[in-house]
């Protein structure tokens, strides 16, 4: 990616945080940068394909997140504190997408394209948890499944956490950004409650302490 499509990115990636969608056009992301709509037009035909290469973006960074745990987990195996510090992470992420995750219906309702992408990106995200569940369940963490599709019954309602937190701490919460971000991993975290074992339970009461 060159230079200038980059800069076009961070500073439209800045205004859509702060604006949200609706609020931003070609024109007000030409001015911060001091370039005229037709010379961003070139690189960007306009705000959705810049909100589309940002989405994108997004993708794979958490590509990268997971890749680097699934690889931990075939090889060494990860526990609870990983598994913890891999959602604060994972979080930390979506913040500095905040309009993707505030604007998201909106967002999926105009990019029919994007909207079928994400349908399908679930699934593949589905296949990638459920070997590091068998990892944490290898390592003594996580107890054996006690009910068909229950793994992926967990694995769909943490991702309603995980997809829509911004948009509930924007309504529910005051405070500054890591206060939400901390109050949302902890809720995030406690899906996985009902499935440990007894060790997991006591590392998980402990790691909620110290946070």
């Amino acid at each position: 990616m060159s230079k200038t499509k980059e800069r076009i990115l961070e500073k439209a990636l800045e205004l859509l945080n702060e604006q949200g969608v609706a609020q931003v056009s070609i024109r007000s992301i030409g001015d911060q940068l001091n370039m005229s709509p037709g010379n961003l037009s070139y690189h960007y035909a306009n705000v959705d394909v810049i909100v589309e290469a940002l989405y994108f973006r997004l993708v794979e960074e958490l590509d990268a997140l997971i890749a680097e745990s699934m690889q931990l987990a075939s090889t060494q195996g990860i526990n609870l504190p990983f598994t913890y510090h891999s959602i604060e992470h994972t979080f930390s992420i979506f913040q500095r997408y905040k309009f993707l995750m505030l604007d998201f219906a909106d967002i999926m309702r105009r990019h029919e394209p994007l909207k079928k992408h994400f349908r399908e990106l679930a699934k593949v995200r589905q296949s990638q948890f459920l070997p590091l569940i068998a990892a944490l369940q290898a390592g003594g963490w996580v107890q054996p499944e006690r009910y068909p599709a229950q793994f992926q019954d967990w694995i769909e309602q943490a991702s309603l956490i995980g997809d829509y937190w911004m948009a509930s701490a924007e309504i529910m919460l005051d405070g500054d950004s890591d206060y939400k971000r901390k109050h949302y991993v902890r809720l995030f975290f406690a899906t996985l409650a009902p499935h440990l074992t007894a060790q997991g339970l006591e590392v998980y009461h402990q790691l909620l302490a110290d946070s």
